[in-house]
């Protein structure tokens, strides 16, 4: 028989380190955990329903990277699967959430996916989940709880402008294309929903179809983000060589820098960007980079304003870490988190979401 590797999941480790006495030859610096390895030794001591070890570390350590920002946290092996499912594999109740640096978190269901076939509507706001408050969540810990399996039920609380409503929605097969070619009144325009693995393979496709010499929207409203090397990508197609599209700056101020390689050489078109409130992250940083680089004109509403990146880090056991570790700026140096991104033609925010508003600010831009 093959003896398998013995290997202690690390939250377990962790507990343990966490009850255990700091040794005597220690360091004479202050204990920053002791009060958190007190707790734990009373809790097991004590307690009338001692705590399960391995779930109170893991609570634990997700409080702790909570600390840094709303977007840091721990993902289990599950919920990393759910958020990372195959094009085509998504199973959930169709929504994209979006948080404010005050933690306020914004609903953006699919159109006809379970969510808005439910009732909840864009911009609803979303405060408890299986009636626990959603405050106590994560971001991406919300994200994985709205998938799971198909036919299960989950029970979603939001503020809308109506009133307070609570939903039990079950979970289907959601099927969206995150890069679709749409006509929008007269113009030809390519929505871009999600920044993702297959993105530049589905904006080539679309590119090929598009008259390089017509006016031509790339709709990245409700847009919330997603894979960042994806947007910056997709950027290259609308750029000349050499162009900056974005910059990451860590903790110690070190610099990644992105700049455009190959480009799109072939349009001469006027591009125009739709953007609006819920445009955010990974979105914003594609904005910028086609705007600072005047290879297109943005119209709509400020955008959201989160510039920071996350990374995702093993934990060694299948778990993973979520840390935020840079703030993203755009090509002329300037920040965006926070305050967003400007429109150089403002749409009303009466008309946020409607497409007639925006097609007369575009054709104002191109002299329709």
């Amino acid at each position: 028989m093959t003896r398998l590797p013995f290997r202690l999941p690390w939250i377990t480790v962790l507990f343990a380190l966490l009850c255990a006495s700091p040794s005597s030859g220690a360091s004479s610096q202050p204990d920053t955990f002791a009060k958190l390895r007190k707790a734990a030794q009373t809790a097991r001591q004590e307690a009338l329903n001692p705590p399960d070890p391995a779930s109170a570390a893991e609570n634990a350590v997700r409080a702790y990277l909570n600390t840094i920002d709303p977007y840091s946290t721990y993902l289990t092996a599950a919920q990393y699967a759910s958020l990372h499912a195959a094009p085509g594999e998504y199973v959930g109740v169709g929504m994209d959430i979006v948080q404010s640096p005050e933690g306020i978190l914004y609903c953006l269901p699919f159109r006809g996916g379970p969510a808005d076939m439910a009732g909840i509507r864009r911009g609803d706001m979303l405060f408890s989940i299986n009636d626990t408050p959603a405050s106590q969540y994560p971001l991406l810990v919300i994200e994985s709880m709205i998938r799971g399996k198909r036919g299960s039920s989950i029970k979603l609380g939001v503020f809308s402008e109506a009133g307070v409503f609570r939903y039990v929605i079950a979970r289907d097969v959601v099927r969206r294309r995150d890069v679709e070619a749409v006509k929008v009144g007269q113009l030809p325009c390519i929505r871009i929903r999600r920044f993702s693995a297959s993105t530049v393979d589905e904006l080539r496709s679309c590119l090929d179809s598009a008259a390089p010499d017509s006016p031509l929207v790339l709709d990245i409203r409700d847009n919330v983000g997603g894979d960042l090397k994806a947007a910056i990508a997709a950027a290259d197609f609308f750029l000349q060589p050499g162009k900056k599209i974005a910059q990451l700056r860590d903790r110690k101020g070190m610099a990644g820098n992105y700049s455009s390689g190959k480009g799109d050489k072939a349009r001469t078109g006027p591009l125009v960007i739709w953007q609006d409130s819920f445009t955010a992250s990974a979105s914003e940083v594609f904005c910028a980079a086609l705007v600072d680089n005047k290879a297109a004109t943005n119209v709509g509403r400020r955008s959201f304003g989160k510039g920071i990146a996350q990374r995702i880090i093993p934990a060694g056991d299948g778990d993973y870490f979520v840390i935020t570790t840079g703030r993203l700026f755009r090509p002329d140096g300037e920040s965006f988190h926070v305050r967003g991104i400007e429109p150089a033609f403002a749409v009303d925010s009466s008309h946020d979401k409607d497409d007639e508003a925006y097609l007369r600010r575009t054709y104002e831009l191109i002299g329709r």
